[in-house]
């Protein structure tokens, strides 16, 4: 079930390539020479290609981009942002109903709050302490670095590593699903680290070969091997 819901967002993330992005309550920096900076952004907006950037402390809604980065600065709040191809940074205290990549990195800085999910197709996933993620974080050839995170369901992946670290704790599974890659010969082992101070409380499911990096005081409920 994993499986298919992230290759269904793959494919739910290229047909952004075919749309335009309507936003609100944000800057679109397309072309900074030719911005009036006089003019009121706080309007409908729609790009395909260029920069966006929400200022601190102000709200807008979903964000849909397809080449470009989008940042969100300290204090702002957003609908679902989508990206893809570009990078999506969020500082500190930022709120969101999702994070979505294709092709690209997503970062989270200090206490980001996510409704939803967080989730990349190529590309990494890296958030910081205090986050908390209302459902689950998924890639499927990203790492996925957690700090000080805790994540309602479960985090998911195919061919990247999952680090957890400075007590970080998964509420739901973790899952390594199995690869297409593997009829390719040996490929490349993911890891999986588990830190002292960070713990799963589901199962570690492993659909294909992990190395596994787990610290005995670490809290893991069980490991399931699949394949």
């Amino acid at each position: 079930m994993a499986g298919t819901e992230i290759k269904s967002k793959a494919v739910h993330f290229l047909s952004l390539s075919f749309l335009l992005s309507s936003l609100t309550g944000c800057i679109i920096k397309v072309d900074t020479d030719d911005w009036d900076w006089d003019v009121d952004h706080h309007q409908h907006h729609e790009a395909v290609n260029g920069d966006i950037e929400v200022r601190e402390g102000e709200q807008t809604g979903d964000i849909e981009l397809v080449n470009g980065g989008v940042v969100l600065n300290e204090g702002s709040i957003a609908g679902n942002v989508e990206v893809v191809n570009g990078t999506v940074k969020l500082y500190a205290d930022v709120q969101v109903e999702s994070i979505n990549a294709t092709n690209g990195s997503i970062r989270g800085k200090e206490n980001l709050q996510v409704i939803h999910d967080v989730g990349t197709v190529n590309g990494t996933i890296r958030l910081d302490e205090g986050t908390e993620v209302g459902t689950g974080v998924s890639s499927i050839n990203g790492t996925i670095r957690l700090q000080g995170t805790q994540v309602s369901q479960n985090v998911t992946t195919v061919n990247g590593d999952i680090r957890l670290l400075d007590n970080t704790h998964v509420l739901g599974d973790v899952i390594f699903e199995r690869s297409d890659r593997s009829r390719w010969g040996n490929p490349s082992k993911p890891v999986l680290e588990i830190d002292s101070t960070s713990s799963v409380a589901g199962t570690i499911h492993l659909h294909r070969d992990v190395q596994l990096r787990i610290d005995d005081k670490a809290k893991v409920n069980k490991i399931a091997q699949h394949n």
